[in-house]
């Protein structure tokens, strides 16, 4: 039983690893554009540099990836995210710390795959709900931590030693995993050389509603990441808040997120219904980027825990909703892979988007403008699904 837990703490470092490196940029975007002479449109693909190994690799690791190569993809993408982080820490040049952010990118997407695989090895069904439940805290967790950790690293050693703090967590998450992380003995004599089941894997992607649910993912990230990502900025500039004060406001985003994934289970076993839930969260959502780029200072911290409570009613009923858009007719990790595709887009798509019409000139409401018809295509999508 120590074996397992032993095994979930190791996991939830990596990812965690991850997801710190993830958002080092949100909070200091403002002075890396400074420091790297980076003009405004080019900005944004800090963040969405992070997302393009998600975007191209999301669909292969679901077909290639089997469970007695899981030790060694976790060990490569770690490394993979420890070397990114290096290469930032050491940059003289935007060139080679977007390189190094796609890296890091990958250590993400192998983390987000290979985590709750281990766990689904490792833990009964009966005894699996708590550690994916504690796993599932990663991504909100990591970001509140670094959104609220960068400001006071850089004030020791400038925005490379956010850089630095973040290859040295890769560094021991990498080591650990190399250490403690095992298979169980039914899956290290399983071997790895079973033929792909083509006609599975196009049986898992044929399904309308299943690329529906990828759709709506997409623009859910599209909006959320992006939002997250200049917002410390936009708060900065308008409000004259400190770089700290501007990325604490922010971190309250992912504070709601975390009770709103309670909330979000609880909802589908109420209503019966994962399209129920995900419909009330877009429509939330539709009217929040209304307001996203026009707060008065009285009202940001209601407005980000809010923006978080909507914000976590989407992935949960989404992720939930996956098999049963396949039913019987295919694999639920290709599914899976498909809505992580998904999500990959949108961070992709969604940062460089909001840069760019910053450099055009059309300020923060121009933002609002691209962000509302983002989530009312989310919107349409989710209508039109037709899950159970």
């Amino acid at each position: 039983m120590a074996r397992k837990w032993a095994i979930l703490a190791t996991i939830y470092c990596g990812s965690l690893a991850a997801t710190l490196n993830q958002f080092k940029v949100p909070p200091l975007m403002e002075l890396l554009m400074q420091n790297l002479h980076l003009p405004v449109g080019v900005a944004g693909w800090l963040m969405s540099s992070f997302a393009l190994a998600g975007f191209t690799l999301a669909l292969p690791a679901g077909i290639y990836l089997r469970p007695a190569r899981l030790k060694i993809a976790g060990i490569l993408g770690l490394g993979t995210l420890t070397l990114g982080a290096l290469m930032g820490a050491l940059a003289q040049g935007a060139t080679i710390l977007l390189i190094g952010r796609v890296g890091e990118g990958i250590g993400l997407l192998t983390m987000g795959v290979v985590a709750p695989t281990l766990l689904n090895l490792w833990f009964a069904p009966a005894e699996r709900g708590l550690p994916m439940g504690i796993w599932a805290t990663w991504v909100p967790v990591g970001s509140v931590l670094m959104l609220n950790l960068a400001q006071p690293l850089c004030n020791l050693g400038g925005w490379r030693a956010v850089w630095w703090f973040g290859f040295m967590i890769a560094l021991v998450a990498l080591i650990a995993f190399i250490l403690i992380i095992d298979l169980p003995p039914e899956i290290k004599g399983s071997g790895d050389r079973a033929p792909i089941d083509w006609s599975e894997i196009m049986a898992t992607w044929r399904h309308r509603d299943l690329w529906l649910l990828a759709l709506m993912f997409a623009t859910f990230n599209f909006t959320i990441v992006s939002y997250n990502s200049w917002a410390p900025t936009y708060l900065k500039q308008t409000f004259t808040l400190s770089p700290a004060r501007a990325a604490f406001y922010t971190s309250l985003v992912h504070v709601g997120v975390i009770p709103a994934n309670i909330i979000s289970g609880w909802l589908v076993n109420r209503l019966k219904s994962y399209r129920r839930v995900y419909l009330m969260g877009f429509l939330l959502f539709s009217l929040a980027w209304s307001l996203a780029f026009s707060l008065r200072i009285s009202n940001i911290v209601p407005f980000m825990l809010a923006l978080g409570l909507v914000a976590g009613l989407i992935p949960t009923a989404t992720f939930a909703a996956a098999p049963e858009t396949i039913g019987r007719q295919g694999r639920v990790a290709l599914a899976n892979g498909a809505i992580m595709w998904g999500q990959n887009l949108g961070v992709l798509l969604g940062p460089v988007t909001l840069g760019q019409v910053l450099a055009t000139g059309r300020g923060w409401v121009g933002c609002s403008l691209v962000l509302v018809p983002v989530a009312l295509c989310g919107l349409l999508a989710s209508g039109l699904t037709r899950v159970k």
